[in-house]
């Protein structure tokens, strides 16, 4: 999981934080040398179990997005699934190219009813009730204001 506030954006900042997920040391690497490790790394791990590349408040990446979708993305296994959640939908280059538009499938996330919130609150440790009805009041339903109450 990276958010995009973990890192600098650069290239080679988004593949050192990638190598600390993954446990490899990046050491001192040339550019080429450290895609190569974290590209290496990342077929290690998807040999053997699930991977998942998840980028956080991807709106904050737009220096970073080309090179994320020229450079990176395309190197990755096929199995490897990569999550991109931000605060507006993928556009442009994405969609307008058949190779990307066929691989996205956008999920946007509503608003949550009472009964949905009080569920995620439950899961998130919270069971008083009316604590649980005025966090739904106050944030509406609206998933990251539940998460930062």
């Amino acid at each position: 999981m990276l958010d995009s506030k973990d890192f600098n954006h650069a290239g080679d900042d988004l593949l050192s934080a990638l190598l600390k997920q993954v446990q490899v040391a990046a050491g001192q690497s040339t550019s080429a040398a450290l895609f190569e490790k974290t590209i290496e790394a990342i077929r290690e791990i998807s040999s053997h179990r699930i991977v998942i590349l998840a980028f956080d408040t991807f709106e904050e990446l737009t220096g970073l997005e080309a090179w994320l979708r020229d450079h990176l993305l395309k190197w990755l296994p096929e199995n490897v699934l990569v999550l991109i959640a931000g605060r507006h939908p993928l556009k442009g280059p994405w969609l307008s190219l058949p190779a990307w538009r066929e691989r996205i499938l956008p999920i946007p996330v509503e608003h949550l009813n009472r009964e949905d919130s009080f569920d995620y609150l439950r899961r998130c440790g919270i069971d008083h009730e009316e604590r649980m009805e005025r966090m739904w009041y106050q944030s509406k339903g609206h998933p990251l204001a539940l998460s930062q109450m």
